[in-house]
């Protein structure tokens, strides 16, 4: 159902003079003030896309919050438009992401972690392709987090530089640099290197603010840049907003338990005073270092004479629980995982239609619609976002009265959602007995805390939203979720229990890894730099098998002490110790057919074949001690693979 907006909602917020002052030239100049048309330029627009990862709404000065510093994206949206009632389509990096480039909602793209990849088909209509075949020149830098079917979406990037894990990467010279500053690096050689009058489309994709989940030492657990040291220091933050026991108690009984994503990371980072205190201090330096390394970029983009036919958007992935209910991370159906900031800064926009604050109803499945539109190009059929354009020039248009959100996962319970100005709607539909259902009245109840699924006096407006629902349901076309047929002796395989404990060297059928099952191959000898040792395996990888997925690993976890290795399908084989990759040897190993793979260590010296083939080596510097050795996925961390492995040894 669509609404006509008579007006855009804006609102004051507090404005840093001095910080306009500075970014006042960015957004500045090129809009005739006194021209009838909204844009006085004409020529294709340049497009800056910062992604930031794990940030809710709030969580920014112009935003309201009294603490954080965020002088430049301040700026940003007091010359800009802040789009202050913003939401993801579905609360995870990875399906998120596949959102942003395809502009589809999970539902239809199908993608998360353990999922079969984007179709290809939906290549072509992401917004790199539409505006590279348009004439743009495209970059990517950054957290790529999500995986199209082959020959996939990459290819499009005329530059794409990967940054990730860990967060602080050693250079050439020996130095550390944080992913936030190298993805800055990125974004400036490509707007250097960029030939004049080449239109380009540039999207930064900070890794940051997402915790290290490998490292959970308070002040390291989230790691942040160099730019932002010292920061924060003597502030004592104030508690989450929802840290009182009853909104924990409020929640469904399934999130309640103690080893539940949920519960488990909040025992992670925020279950004590102190470590709250570190982690946050932690987390909003991340947040400040974001911001100086987007001032970097746009000083750059300003000194090229690009700043007055640049658009530059903000955004992140998804929200943040941040403790909030006793919880942590994101994948539910609550405002702090669903709000997320949007600040679009376009300088062509007259200077009386800047600073204002929208509060219409927006999903980020919206954004590429908008991006290809700011191109001059026509939307497709199948993208299932609107554009903002009409928005941001403060136009009398038709908008959206609801939004559609979801949440599927193989680690967490899966939901959809609808959310309208004042009441949402979540059913959690895969539990036992039937779908848990959650309603909320946001006008009298704006934290969530009483669900009126079963009020009766809410009963009409429960069935209205349950009939919008359906609506989204079918009007979004389902993603296939079978996997490709196998080759090779499937019926004989052998299924693995959960935590089975299996000796797969005697196997006589190969045992079959469904997403939910790892089977135990006893222990692995200590690594040290003399000894010598061989793992081995013959696996049939299915095509729907996460990249990073475990075939074959080791871990040892004492106290905050994590050692582990594995072997992947796609990124590689690593070692990490104490939070610190003492390797990574990169290789890809190839899917549906069974192959030979074997890791060889002779003495320091570390080399990984497949059928006999030498993929890369590395040199181990530092020991790592005696770990137990599974198959199929990390019951420490899951991480399940798909496949079928019938001789794994180490020897």
């Amino acid at each position: 159902m669509m609404k006509k907006i008579v007006k855009v909602c804006s609102s004051a917020f507090r404005r840093r003079v001095g910080l306009i002052l500075m970014l006042g030239a960015l957004c500045a100049g090129a809009a005739d003030p006194s021209s009838s048309k909204v844009y006085a330029v004409t020529r294709k627009p340049n497009i800056i896309f910062f992604l930031a990862d794990d940030q809710r709404d709030d969580i920014l000065g112009c935003a309201g919050d009294p603490i954080v510093q965020t002088p430049t994206l301040d700026g940003l949206a007091a010359q800009g438009v802040r789009f202050e009632n913003t939401f993801c389509e579905v609360p995870i990096c990875a399906a998120s992401r596949a959102t942003l480039l395809s502009g589809l909602s999970q539902r239809t793209h199908g993608y998360n972690f353990g999922e079969l990849p984007v179709p290809y088909q939906y290549v072509a209509t992401s917004y790199p392709a539409m505006l590279k075949d348009a004439g743009y020149r495209i970059g990517f830098a950054g957290k790529y987090g999500t995986r199209f079917e082959k020959p996939g979406l990459v290819k499009n990037f005329d530059s794409m530089k990967g940054y990730s894990h860990p967060f602080l990467q050693k250079q050439e010279d020996g130095t550390l640099r944080h992913e936030t500053d190298l993805c800055a690096d990125a974004a400036i050689e490509f707007i250097k290197s960029t030939p004049q009058n080449k239109p380009f489309c540039m999207s930064v994709s900070f890794n940051a603010t997402h915790a290290d989940d490998k490292d959970l030492r308070p002040g390291y657990h989230f790691q942040w840049p160099e730019s932002a040291d010292g920061l924060y220091e003597d502030v004592e933050f104030p508690a989450p907003k929802l840290a009182d026991e009853k909104y924990f108690k409020a929640l469904p009984p399934f999130m309640q338990q103690e080893r539940g994503l949920s519960r488990k990371r909040y025992c992670w980072r925020w279950d004590t005073l102190e470590k709250y205190q570190t982690n946050i201090r932690a987390y909003y330096r991340m947040i400040t270092g974001i911001d100086n390394a987007i001032a970097r970029v746009l000083k750059v983009l300003k000194e090229k004479g690009l700043d007055e036919n640049t658009i530059i958007v903000y955004s992140a992935d998804n929200g943040f629980m941040r403790g909030d209910r006793g919880t942590a991370g994101k994948w539910n159906h609550y405002e702090q995982s669903l709000r997320i900031p949007l600040i679009v800064c376009d300088p062509r926009l007259p200077e009386e239609q800047r600073g204002r604050v929208v509060s219409e109803l927006v999903n980020n499945v919206d954004l590429p619609a908008t991006f290809v539109d700011f191109a001059g190009l026509e939307i497709p059929e199948l993208y299932q976002g609107h554009s903002l354009l009409p928005l941001l020039e403060g136009k009398e248009t038709e908008w959206r009265e609801d939004i559609f959100t979801e949440h599927k996962f193989k680690a967490y319970n899966n939901w959809h959602a609808v959310r309208n100005e004042r009441y949402k709607y979540a059913s959690y539909y895969e539990e036992e007995g039937g779908p848990y259902e959650c309603l909320y009245d946001l006008k009298k109840d704006p934290t969530e805390f009483v669900n009126q699924a079963n009020n009766p006096e809410y009963a009409p407006v429960l069935k209205k939203m349950k009939a919008r629902m359906s609506i989204y349901l079918n009007a979004y076309p389902k993603a296939i979720q079978k996997a490709p047929k196998k080759k090779g002796k499937a019926s004989e395989n052998k299924s693995v229990q959960s935590g089975k404990t299996g000796d797969i060297t005697s196997s006589a059928k190969p045992y079959q890894f469904k997403g939910k099952q790892f089977a135990r191959l006893g222990t692995t000898p200590a690594l040290m730099l003399a000894n010598s040792l061989t793992w081995e395996l013959e696996a049939f990888i299915d095509a729907q098998a996460a990249d990073g997925s475990v075939l074959m690993g080791n871990r040892e976890t004492l106290g905050h002490t994590t050692t582990f290795f594995k072997i992947t399908p796609s990124n590689g084989v690593q070692l990490y110790k104490n939070g610190k990759r003492l390797f990574r040897i990169p290789a890809t190993f190839p899917r549906s057919k069974w192959i030979k793979i074997s890791v060889v260590k002779t003495g320091k010296d570390i080399s990984v074949l497949c059928e006999g083939k030498k993929l890369g080596s590395a040199v181990l510097k530092e020991s790592a001690p005696s770990m137990p050795c599974y198959l199929g996925g990390d019951p420490k961390v899951t991480e399940w693979t798909h496949g079928q492995i019938r001789v794994a040894s180490v020897r």
